[in-house]
This record gives structure tokens, sequence and C-alpha cells, in this order.
């Protein structure tokens, strides 16, 4: 028996420079240096008013009691933030979690490790219910898997969709891997949709087995630049947001509810949130501007995608990775549409997954040809 390890520490991070903190502090407390500054302005500003109105006076007396309020918390939250992002004794950042590499989580196990572990990671506003079948399939063929909840979404409550970032969700992958590989030797990642699109960011930051995504929400399309750069306008992103929170998910063409799935029974059964928040969009753009398939680090690639995706277009998504010359596999479906795990074909679809995860599909695939390093093409991200 083998002595188990602890699971290794990520590198040390490095500090962010005082241009970006400065950044960071002016615009989180943009917002109330505006309204602080405004408040000041109408108190100071001479009103005509009638001398013996009482109401003028009480308003002017609550007016100096906010502006006083504001004043206090804006001084203690630059305070606050200043502390925060500049922690003392040199400790640095991870940039792709935002995370002090010496606050990480720690994990152990006596147990000798098993084999072989999958991660499901489940769609923009959806959930863990979406792998059901999938599920089923991996208990009768003796597979262990592990299927989080990814934050923000499956709550009855809207305050952390208004605060959560990319980072937390990559923080929240890279903290299960970390924890699963204490306890097995290999980790296959299963994603769909936003849970596509983490998992490839996730073999980027740690080696996974198996990669299989199902329509993930990769767009290396030059019609996104614009939402991209919006995205990293904290600004720009923040005046949106707060404008227009949500976005009412319309329904589709062809489809009985706003969710695009063929089958009725598959779009009455699976909850999503019937809203899209905005916030969550820029989060998904920002990530989509960090994948890079060229450093993703797998053994297998494999690719399900529904031929009637009115959410993802399934054709861009191949002509980038063949464009940069990675091997994969495709398994198109015919009669499906966003979501190949929960449509009219889920049951083929769990078939496939399980033959990728027992190795019984060809590898590299027959129509893969290595390119040679004079032929192999310049180095891009996804857009």
């Amino acid at each position: 028996m083998t002595a188990p390890e602890e699971v290794s520490q990520p590198p040390p991070g490095e500090r962010l420079s005082r241009r970006k903190r400065l950044y960071y502090y002016l615009m989180t407390a943009l917002p109330l240096y505006v309204g602080v500054a405004a408040l000041y302005v109408l108190l100071f500003t001479d009103v005509p008013e009638d001398p013996s109105s009482a109401p003028m006076h009480l308003l002017k007396v609550l007016g100096f009691l906010v502006a006083l309020g504001v004043t206090i918390r804006l001084g203690l939250l630059t305070y606050g933030l200043a502390k925060i992002n500049n922690p003392q004794g040199g400790f640095g950042s991870i940039r792709d979690t935002n995370t002090i590499p010496d606050c990480q989580p720690l994990s152990y196990s006596a147990h000798q490790k098993k084999p072989h572990v999958v991660v499901l990671l489940h769609g923009f506003t959806s959930s863990p219910m979406i792998f059901d079948h999938l599920a089923k399939e991996l208990r009768e063929n003796g597979i262990d898997f592990h299927a989080p909840l990814i934050e923000g979404f499956g709550l009855i409550r809207h305050d952390l969709l208004f605060t959560l970032r990319e980072e937390d969700w990559v923080r929240q992958v890279t903290e299960l891997y970390d924890l699963l590989s204490s306890q097995y030797e290999e980790i296959s990642v299963i994603g769909h949709s936003l849970g596509g699109l983490l998992a490839v960011y996730l073999s980027q930051l740690r080696p996974v087995k198996h990669l299989v995504v199902a329509a993930p929400a990769i767009f290396p399309d030059p019609t996104q630049r614009l939402y991209r750069r919006l995205a990293h306008s904290q600004v720009g992103a923040r005046i949106i947001a707060w404008t227009i929170p949500f976005l009412p998910k319309l329904k589709r063409k062809g489809r009985s509810t706003p969710n695009d799935v063929l089958s009725d029974e598959a779009a009455a059964k699976y909850f999503q949130y019937p809203v899209a928040p905005v916030r969550g969009v820029f989060n998904i753009l920002k990530l989509q501007a960090r994948v890079d398939f060229t450093q993703a680090r797998f053994e297998t690639l494999d690719m399900l995608l529904g031929s009637q995706d009115l959410t993802v277009d399934g054709n861009k998504i191949l002509e980038h990775v063949r464009g940069l010359g990675i091997p994969h596999r495709v398994h198109k479906f015919d009669d499906t549409a966003h979501n190949p795990f929960v449509d009219n074909e889920s049951e083929l679809a769990g078939w496939i997954v399980i033959y990728i995860l027992n190795g019984d599909l060809e590898w590299p695939p027959k129509s893969y040809v290595k390119p040679s390093q004079t032929q192999m093409p310049p180095k891009t991200q996804a857009a």
C-alpha cells in the first residue's frame, strides 16, 4: 500500500500592481463617491424657501445625516479595500481565483487513492439534476462521480447573482478538483454549456483524463468582441447590470418553453431560472476570453453537439478547435437541441459517455492528422 499524498498547493501568486489596486478601489467605491458628492452639492446649494418652513429644515437635517453616513461608509470601505487587496507579509494572489495561496483549503486521505472519478458541471441557470440519466448510467457501471451545484444557481435568493464573478466559479471547481485529487489517481470532467466552458478552463489549470464538453458556451466569433470589451469595463458592466439586472428568457420557435430543448417532458421536468442574470452573462463573456484550447491538458477530448441547438453555435466551435489542430472526437445528435443529456437522445448520450470513460473508443480518432511544426496555426484564444 502506497503512502497517501497531500494535495499539492498551487504556486505562489503575484502581488497586484499599485496601479491595479488603485483601479479596483476606485471602481468599487465610485458609486459612493458620486453619491456623496451629489448630496453635498444639494445640501450647500442655496434654494429659495420659506424661512418658517419646518419641512424644509427637516429635509436638510435628514440630508446631512445621510451624507454623513455615506461619508463614514466610504472612508471605511476605502480603508477595508486597501487592507484586503494589499495583504500583510507580502502575500500574493492567484489570478484565476483571486485567492491567497496560503489560505487554500486543506485535505488529506488516509486511504489508498481510488483509480478514477468524474466531475459533472451543469450549465448556466441550471443545476446538477440535468445529469440524472447520466448519473444512473455511471452508477450502473460502477464509476464514481461528483456533481457540484455551481455557485449562484439552484437557490431561491438573488443577491449572489449580483455579486458573483467568474473567479468564484473557477475557484469552486479548482478547489473541488484539488480535494478529489487527494482521493483519486485520475479525474475526468464532463460539462454542459457554462459547465463545458468551466471544464475547458479547468483543464488549463489542472490535468484531466477525459474532457467531455456538451454544447460548451464558447464563441470564437468576431461579433462577440464588443460584448467582451464591455464585460471587461467595470464601469460599463456595473451600470448595465444595475439598470438591467435580469433579462427574460423568451420562448423560441419550435420550443414549448424558454428552455432550449425539443422534448416537452424535459422542458417541464428540469429546473431553470426563467430569467438570465445580466451579471452572470458578463461573467461568461469574460471567462470565454480566458479559454485557450492550446493550453488545455487532457488525454482525450470529446464534444457532444445537438444539431438543433439555438443557444450555442457548434459549427463555429468545431471550426475553432480544428483550426488549432487539436485532436478531438465529435458526437452529433440530430434530434437534440442545447442539452444532449436531457433531450430526446439522452440515453444515447449516456452510452457514448460510458464508452468514452471506459476507453472503448479509438484515440486519436482516424480523422485526426497531426500537423507538422511548420503547419501549426498561430496560437489564438476563443473570442
